[in-house]
């Protein structure tokens, strides 16, 4: 019988990738803590992923949706979100797994240790093709930066991607579908604006996997979709996310980078048309396309300017 109100419920959206998917099922299997429920959101166009889970033997509950129409990323993950009955959600991309097999456990400990706090969150492995060459673990200064105001989020992600988070089960906060690059900080702004309360552990309790056909690595160099979602943050928590200076630099080279010279070219990336662009962006463009691209990828010439122009946008404010 499946528990009706297990302690966490393990959210798969899963896309064909098999091997990945049994991957994380085997590290699911050997997780010390027991009380929970998987369950799996297919967007595969072909029966491989149910098929694979007709075989797969396990010890655990699975609650399997084939999404009849594909819902694309992230979409999928909120459909996920919407079939599942425990008090917390651990979302896990199906390229990820757990580093241990007391990961889980130490979640929950986290939480019953914490009982104020809606949202955790722990360091994390990266791993390619099998070899470790980075991570994420938060820091005390950053830690009191997302303390005092999640939009520092916007300068580095700090927390992890979104396998490293366990989120209460409040179904009122979701994932941006109109997002790919920014999907995660987004949501983690917003979530931590209507339920400030985290905690965290330095501990790396997930591997998370890289490679080449990963969403985010399709969409890293299309400024077509990172200015644009960029903009659409910036709609959603308005001109507050460039009073501080590193978010200023963030957007400084993100539009030195993708070239962008002409108003009418930032005008054209806008999801909403109707919308006004945020001054600082007009700002930004006014100074930079008077700057020689070749000064502008001088490091030291760039910081300078872009303090410069810092400075003379909070002057005009």
């Amino acid at each position: 019988m499946v528990n009706q109100k297990p302690y966490i419920s393990i959210c798969i959206p899963a896309y064909k990738r098999l091997e990945y998917l049994s991957q994380l099922l085997v590290s699911i299997s050997q997780q010390t803590f027991k009380d929970f429920e998987v369950v799996i959101t297919d967007d595969s166009a072909d029966a491989s992923v149910g098929e694979f889970l007709a075989t797969f033997e396990c010890a655990f509950s699975i609650i399997y949706i084939k999404n009849p129409v594909a819902l694309g990323t992230p979409e999928n993950w909120n459909e996920a979100i919407r079939h599942a009955n425990g008090e917390w959600i651990k979302l896990m991309h199906d390229d990820d797994w757990f580093a241990s097999n007391d990961s889980l456990e130490r979640f929950v400990s986290l939480a019953k240790e914490n009982p104020k706090a809606t949202f955790l969150f722990s360091g994390s492995s990266f791993i390619r093709k099998g070899d470790k060459f980075g991570g994420v673990h938060i820091s005390k200064w950053q830690a009191g930066l997302l303390q005092k105001d999640p939009t520092n989020l916007y300068y580095e992600n700090f927390i992890g991607p979104p396998s490293v988070m366990m989120h209460r089960n409040t179904k009122d906060v979701w994932y941006d579908k109109e997002m790919k690059w920014l999907v995660d900080i987004d949501f983690y702004m917003r979530y931590l604006q209507r339920y400030p309360q985290f905690a965290f552990t330095k501990e790396k309790l997930i591997n998370v996997g890289y490679s080449a056909d990963q969403v985010t690595s399709h969409v890293f160099h299309d400024k077509e979709v990172v200015v644009k979602e960029n903009l659409l943050l910036f709609q959603k928590q308005q001109q507050k996310l460039l009073q501080r200076i590193w978010n200023y630099d963030y957007t400084w080279r993100m539009m030195r980078n993708y070239n962008i010279r002409k108003l009418s070219e930032l005008e054209a990336l806008k999801a909403n048309p109707s919308v006004t662009l945020p001054a600082y962006h007009k700002q930004i463009i006014q100074v930079q396309r008077h700057i020689p691209v070749s000064v502008l990828k001088i490091g030291i010439a760039s910081k300078i300017l872009m303090t410069f122009s810092y400075l003379l946008s909070r002057i005009k404010k």
